[in-house]
């Protein structure tokens, strides 16, 4: 095992931190979790800061029923850490609208969905790129996106 010399953490290093700092927040014993949920808040202090500047929101395209016009800018608002404003159909059709954190765009779904913490479920959720029907900016959220990236693998872990 070859050891590190520089004092800098690289991007991996942030998430298995992160990873097993999540894990700890989650312990029953109130110490422990207390303590990680700390470590937490100053290993995100750490990370480097998302870009200033955003990419312009796309217009919904009817005549792309894929959705795909919308991923490319979905990555660069994950990156940006950017809350964003969702009208979504649901596989009935049924619209809703939500505010979401999006994290992390999942190309290995067919297709592409949005990996994101949902404000109004309060839960981690998935919305296929080919549903969505419009998207509005809001502001940053106010978690680092690395921090619920392990959250959210936890969960993925548990179930």
């Amino acid at each position: 095992m070859t050891i590190a010399t520089t004092t800098e953490f690289t991007p991996d290093e942030f998430d298995s931190l992160l990873l097993g700092l999540a894990w700890a927040m989650d312990d029953e014993e109130p110490t422990v979790a207390v303590a990680a949920a700390s470590a937490t808040d100053k290993i995100a202090a750490l990370l480097p800061q998302p870009p200033t500047e955003l990419p312009a929101c796309p217009e919904h395209d009817p005549e792309d029923r894929t959705g795909k016009y919308w991923v490319s800018f979905l990555e660069e608002i994950c990156e940006a850490e950017c809350k964003l404003d969702l009208v979504y159909r649901d596989k009935t059709g049924a619209g809703s609208h939500r505010i979401i954190w999006p994290l992390m765009v999942d190309s290995w779904r067919q297709p592409e969905a949005i990996v994101a913490w949902c404000e109004a479920r309060r839960d981690f959720r998935v919305f296929r790129v080919d549903r969505i029907e419009s998207l509005a900016l809001l502001g940053r959220y106010p978690i680092r996106r690395q921090v619920l990236l392990a959250k959210w693998q936890l969960r993925e872990e548990d179930e």
